[in-house]
């Protein structure tokens, strides 16, 4: 079920997006934006512009100042089965 609801959403997205949701899935719990912009190595500028178009889509939500998290549940399952160059 994962994979039919979740895989082609996953597809569609560019691969810097698919790099955030990698960075935020190594988190137990709610990410921190700035820490998922040194995972990535990238300015918290240029990272806050993939966290809104993430947030658009509807695949991660606010969870207070500077976190967020997924809004699927097994989002962070069905990323780690995944590859982040797929």
């Amino acid at each position: 079920m994962k994979s039919r609801i979740l895989l082609p959403s996953y597809q569609e997205l560019s691969a810097m997006d698919k790099r955030f949701l990698h960075a935020m899935a190594q988190d137990q719990v709610d990410s921190s934006v700035p820490e998922v912009a040194e995972r990535l190595k990238r300015s918290n500028s240029y990272t806050t512009q993939y966290k809104n178009r993430l947030l658009e889509q509807g695949l991660i939500g606010l969870r207070g100042a500077g976190r967020v998290g997924f809004e699927l549940p097994v989002m962070r399952e069905f990323l780690t089965g995944q590859n982040v160059e797929e």
